[in-house]
């Protein structure tokens, strides 16, 4: 989706400054899913958020943004597919410290 220009160019630009700066916080780890592997296990989800805590008695919780509204999904076997398609994910990407490199590459296409 960093290769498809939404916006135009200095949004696109705005949006991978962005994604170098939150790279950059402790808390936060961007990695990049090559685009020659095609389409990934959780495309046909628009997007989601898979909240994993601390506390072993807390269990892990989905949070999937859909056209038509969004869900918290809790329940083990409803959580464990998003789950497997994260892991898939990242196994497929690059380690961490290659993401900022390549978005500088992404940016630089952009410019072009």
């Amino acid at each position: 989706m960093l290769r498809r220009i939404v916006g135009g160019p200095g949004a696109m630009r705005a949006l991978i400054g962005h994604l170098v700066e939150i790279g950059r916080l402790p808390q936060v780890t961007v990695r990049l899913p090559p685009f020659a592997h095609g389409p990934h296990p959780a495309m046909p989800v628009a997007a989601y958020h898979l909240f994993r805590f601390r506390a072993r008695e807390l269990p892990d919780i989905v949070y999937a943004d859909g056209l038509l509204g969004a869900v918290h999904l809790h329940r083990p076997e409803h959580v464990e597919p998003y789950r497997e398609a994260l892991n898939c994910l990242a196994t497929q990407a690059p380690p961490a410290t290659r993401t900022e490199p390549l978005l500088g590459a992404i940016r630089a296409e952009s410019q072009g």
